[in-house]
């Protein structure tokens, strides 16, 4: 026995304080139900499991974030729902209308109050649903412009993305006097120039011109209207299988300015008809096989005249990878130009100031991004989805019908007193616009149905399943 120190004594007291610390240890992991309760418990396994947290509450956000998009567009097919159901009660008053036999004058006017009022309905009701103070059908979802350079662009906007992405436009203005090299693969070729048409709800009163296409001479009179032009036209190319479309806003807004468009099967036409080298709004096509203008996604190039523009025609660029462009529209001093990109935007509508150098070339002028309503629908970055809502507004909707596009007489706005296809004047092309529009709106719903059903709830269920797979995880490593 040792006089100093007790050993057999010291032994049972380090042997007492480490079942002591065990017996803590054990108690702490049988409360707190965790085997990991510190890095201490396991370095590695703490690393992981942390890990594995985060990605957890990553998940319970995405899950959230995608039950706020399914909600998002539960609420637009909701008021497009409404839209629809408006839109099926103003085809039967078109379709009554139209019954002109056995309808009176007091009943049509009848009729075209409620028209009116359904008109007003539908603005109220795209101009008013929202989600989360964000408005779903007015145009502003999905659309967003940066102006590159203020001193050239005076204003642009987008119509509704087809698909995400940026796109960039170059915007080439230039003096060139040239004429319009026009022609297709089918052989289709416009010999003429210097045409001149000086009022947009007719010829120039008294003059006459003649057109040489294919061969065909066609006499276009004073007077005509544009639906005659196009009558016209029509008739001498029925052998070629194709077909013009001529598009003219009110009288007195085009000054020396007109066009025809043509289209098939191969790539889509516009022509010019212009007065002369200083009053010239001229553009170069190629064929379907080519571009337009300029080589080069995105490039529009356009030969501007000093005074005002108005006027409206079509085009549409056909190359090798199937990128379009379509609508030019020339309004103002300066110029406006609309463009198409079918894997980016809809509607690309720039105005350029009119002090613009018509001699330089502006690259990057405006960006265009194509995904701004967007969601993250994932746990980690990137992992996001954009969808677009289209402009459902009654100047929109049936508008691809319409060719007056005044203020006021685009799309279903047409349909109200006073306009083009008012009951009273016109209900066979009221029920035309209708169809029209409610063709827009059934492809918006579809869309957004598919987009519902094929992305966010497929996510949604998904999400549900990779997170309690990582729940399990993480517990195997953490808990008791």
């Amino acid at each position: 026995m040792r006089i100093a120190h007790n050993i057999t004594a010291l032994n049972a007291w380090r042997n007492l304080n480490l079942v002591s610390s065990q017996l803590g240890k054990s108690v702490e992991k049988i409360s707190s139900g965790y085997r990991i309760n510190k890095a201490a418990d396991d370095p590695a396994g703490l690393v992981i499991s942390e890990n594995l947290r985060a990605e957890i509450a990553g998940m319970d956000q995405a899950i959230n974030n995608t039950q706020d998009g399914i909600s998002m567009i539960q609420t637009a097919e909701g008021a497009l729902t409404e839209i629809h159901s408006l839109l099926d009660s103003m085809r039967a008053l078109a379709l009554h209308a139209a019954n002109t036999a056995a309808v009176t004058s007091e009943a049509i006017a009848a009729d075209q109050q409620q028209m009116d009022s359904a008109i007003d309905s539908i603005n109220r009701i795209a101009t008013t649903t929202a989600y989360a103070g964000k408005k779903l059908l007015d145009g502003s979802v999905g659309k967003k412009v940066e102006i590159k350079n203020t001193n050239i662009v005076a204003t642009a906007s987008v119509g509704q993305a087809n698909a995400p992405g940026i796109s960039y436009v170059k915007v080439v203005v230039t003096t060139a006097a040239t004429k319009a090299n026009l022609g297709l693969s089918t052989g289709l070729h416009f010999t003429s120039a210097g045409q001149t048409v000086k009022d947009a709800g007719g010829l120039a009163t008294g003059s006459t011109t003649t057109l040489n296409i294919n061969g065909v001479s066609v006499t276009i009179s004073g007077g005509m209207t544009a639906s005659a032009v196009k009558s016209a036209i029509n008739t001498a190319l029925a052998a070629s299988g194709v077909s013009i479309r001529a598009y003219f806003m009110s009288a007195g807004s085009i000054s020396d300015f007109g066009n025809i468009s043509e289209s098939n099967s191969s790539g889509y036409l516009a022509l010019v008809y212009t007065g002369g080298y200083g009053d010239d709004y001229l553009i170069d096509l190629y064929d379907s096989g080519g571009i337009i203008v300029d080589t080069g996604a995105g490039t529009f190039t356009h030969h501007a005249r000093g005074t005002n523009i108005g006027g409206y025609f079509e085009y549409k660029r056909v190359d090798n990878s199937g990128t379009t462009y379509t609508h030019v529209n020339a309004t103002g001093d300066g110029l406006t130009l609309e463009g198409n990109d079918d894997t980016a935007l809809d509607g690309l509508q720039i105005t350029l100031n009119s002090g613009y150098n018509a001699a330089a070339t502006y690259t990057d002028v405006v960006r265009l991004y194509g995904d701004t309503t967007q969601f993250q629908i994932g746990a980690d970055q990137g992992e996001t989805y954009s969808f677009t809502i289209g402009n459902m507004t009654p100047s929109e909707l049936g508008s691809d019908y319409t060719t007056n596009h005044d203020a006021g007489q685009r799309g279903l706005l047409a349909l109200k007193t006073g306009g083009d296809y008012a009951l009273a004047s016109d209900p066979q092309s009221a029920i035309e616009v209708i169809d029209e529009a409610i063709s827009d709106v059934s492809n918006e719903r579809a869309k957004l149905g598919a987009i519902q059903a094929q992305v966010l709830e497929s996510n949604y269920r998904n999400l549900g399943i990779t997170r309690e797979n990582l729940q399990a995880s993480e517990s195997r490593i953490r808990d008791v």
